[in-house]
């Protein structure tokens, strides 16, 4: 029921015992961050039941991937994209240091 479904006490027992309970809570409980923790701590592919928002938190994205690798299919496309640009701009600025110092 839909009640049962928002309840935080009996979602985060649910999720404890199996976190793939997490698909079925309300979108609120969803977006509970010790609800999450909890679940992805049991078996990271349930990361991909957790609100976007965190499916983009860095610890229980490493909570996830400690349990279950693969679960990086299920991080936030906003993270995934920042951490490109990261790699890209570290890589630029590494290209750019050894040019100048070729060139010294």
């Amino acid at each position: 029921s839909p009640e049962l479904r928002a309840d935080k006490e009996i979602v985060l027992e649910a999720v404890k015992r199996y976190g793939g309970a997490l698909e079925f809570a309300s979108m609120r409980l969803k977006g509970d961050r010790e609800v999450v923790l909890a679940a992805v701590s049991n078996y990271g592919e349930w990361l991909q039941y957790a609100s976007e928002f965190l499916q983009a938190d860095k610890e229980i994205v490493l909570k996830a991937i400690e349990t279950f690798g693969p679960c990086l299919q299920f991080v936030s496309q906003g993270v995934v994209r920042r951490q490109r640009r990261r790699s890209e701009s570290s890589q630029t600025g590494r290209r750019s240091l050894a040019v100048g110092q070729r060139r010294a």
